[in-house]
């Protein structure tokens, strides 16, 4: 008496064989042999087997080709690059290098990726929330906060991206290895808009008095869609975590260029809370607000700013006031217009991402938050 395996019990065994002997491979009548002997009363076809293999092989990452030389990312004169579907022809489009910067714990961090004669775009790995990124980001650019746009790849444009990464060279900073790991392979990817410039905290900047004056009532704005989002990976206003500054990117004219200095908010999501108890206290702290508020958050961000100037901040009833009024005056327009621009937040969301499947659940939670404005 003989039975069929199932495919996934056949391939169980095949990954087992040639792990241990890669040469059976290329010897698939031994192959079939040694599954049969492990398991006398298997029906072992030998053109499944064969099909087993060549997926094995396909999906495998390509090997990891050392460069001849390290690549110099040119962050002065980086420019980025379209990132929208159907822009990149992964099979034509070269790779001049690649720059791998490293998040934090748990994270693979991100990678600028210079394309020949396109620019520059940012890859990432795919977290299970992107959804809630894509929604983050509209809702912001809905309110005129840069927020660099995201698109998720599919499972097969991004084996494409992989396979293209894997010789192109690196820079000092690292390899390209965590893009071709189980988890990220698994996880699938995420292309980002590139973003010319510094975060809050780099000490290239060095604002003057005047300038940072200037930049306080624009990331009073972004604070002020955090606390509509529940985004708490960015200051601790609200006493929400300890701050993140380097979510904040300033883009500062170049020597003898003319222009305001640039704020954009990255790596946003929406975190509603289901949690009743939870959730009464995130909106009594937003209802209780007041000047301790605003003044501990003045703070973070002075500290946070490496420049000479930032200390005159502190203390300043000038500065207080423009990031309270930044903040408040932001209150006001959500308060008006946030209804219907979370709609078309969730709208767009959907268009682009139709797993965004907790919507309703989400829009419920900014709701009960605007009413608390």
């Amino acid at each position: 008496m003989s039975i069929e395996p199932t495919k996934e019990d056949l391939r169980g065994q095949v990954e087992a064989w040639v792990v241990t002997y890669p040469d059976l491979e290329d010897e698939l009548p031994k192959l079939v042999e040694k599954i049969k002997d492990e398991n006398p009363i298997w029906k072992v076809s030998p053109e499944l087997v064969k099909e087993i293999v060549k997926e094995i092989q396909e999906s495998r990452p390509p090997p990891i080709v050392k460069p001849e030389k390290l690549f110099e990312f040119d962050f002065l004169n980086a420019e980025p690059a379209p990132i929208g579907a159907g822009k990149i022809d992964w099979n034509s489009q070269e790779i001049e290098g690649i720059h791998h910067a490293q998040g934090g714990l748990g994270s693979t961090g991100v990678y600028l990726v210079k394309l020949k004669k396109k620019g520059v775009i940012v890859l990432k790995q795919k977290v299970p929330d992107v959804a809630r990124e894509i929604f983050a980001q509209h809702l912001l650019s809905l309110f005129d906060i840069a927020a660099p746009v995201i698109r998720p790849l599919s499972f097969r444009e991004f084996k494409a991206v992989s396979e293209k990464l894997a010789p192109a060279p690196v820079t000092v900073k690292g390899t390209c290895l965590d893009i071709h790991g189980p988890r990220m392979q698994e996880a699938g990817g995420v292309l980002m808009e590139y973003v010319r410039g510094n975060e809050l905290c780099s000490p290239l900047l060095n604002l003057s008095k005047g300038e940072l004056m200037a930049l306080l009532p624009q990331i009073g704005r972004i604070v002020a869609l955090d606390i509509l989002l529940n985004n708490a990976d960015r200051t601790p206003f609200l006493r929400r975590g300890d701050g993140n500054s380097g979510n904040i990117m300033l883009s500062k004219p170049g020597k003898g260029k003319a222009g305001k200095i640039g704020v954009v908010a990255i790596d946003q999501t929406v975190s509603p809370i289901n949690d009743t108890e939870i959730l009464n206290k995130y909106l009594d702290a937003i209802s209780s607000r007041n000047d301790t508020d605003y003044s501990s958050l003045l703070s973070f961000l002075c500290n946070e700013i490496v420049s000479e100037s930032a200390s005159s901040l502190l203390n300043n009833p000038e500065s207080l006031e423009a990031i309270k009024n930044g903040i408040e005056s932001t209150f006001q327009e959500i308060k008006r217009t946030g209804e219907e621009r979370i709609l078309t937040a969730v709208k767009a969301t959907r268009k682009k991402y139709s797993k965004f499947d907790n919507n309703e659940l989400t829009q419920k939670f900014l709701l009960k938050v605007v009413d608390r404005l």
